[in-house]
């Protein structure tokens, strides 16, 4: 989730609809590696669970308003990651959903990228990893 462009990685300031096929080509790439390897993204989601996982219950069965407070602050927060990346390669979030149906049909890498992406703000999954940084936390390895 970085909003940072490395210097290896092409910057692409062209609309959707004037981009040629290499050009898409290229920025397919680019997105399935941002959304899949991107150490900067990892960081930041670990870094919201360790501040905010203490007030998840590890043994009770129901779930707080806490915890719905705090998955709507985790989805707002991948949100604006993947806007500053769409706006850092000079794409409308229309274009760049547009861009994301074709290439996931086309590619099972992208398909896998943005199931992850889904996944990863889903209300059990975000659960599922706050306890578990908890878990974590209180082990003494946090």
């Amino acid at each position: 989730f970085g909003s940072s462009t490395p210097a290896s990685r092409p910057s692409l300031p062209v609309p959707a609809s004037a981009m040629d096929e290499a050009q898409e080509s290229l920025l397919m790439e680019d997105f399935t590696n941002w959304a899949l390897n991107n150490e900067e993204h990892f960081e930041t989601m670990n870094n919201f669970a360790t501040q905010h996982c203490d007030i998840f219950e590890l043994y009770e069965e129901g779930h707080k308003l806490q915890y719905t407070e705090l998955h709507k602050q985790f989805q707002a927060l991948c949100e604006q990651k993947l806007e500053e990346y769409v706006a850092g390669k000079g794409l409308l979030p229309d274009q760049f959903a547009g861009l994301l149906q074709k290439w996931a049909a086309a590619d099972e890498g992208v398909s896998d990228a943005i199931q992850l992406m889904c996944a990863a703000t889903e209300y059990d999954f975000f659960c599922m990893v706050m306890a578990e940084k908890k878990r974590e936390k209180m082990a003494g390895g946090a």
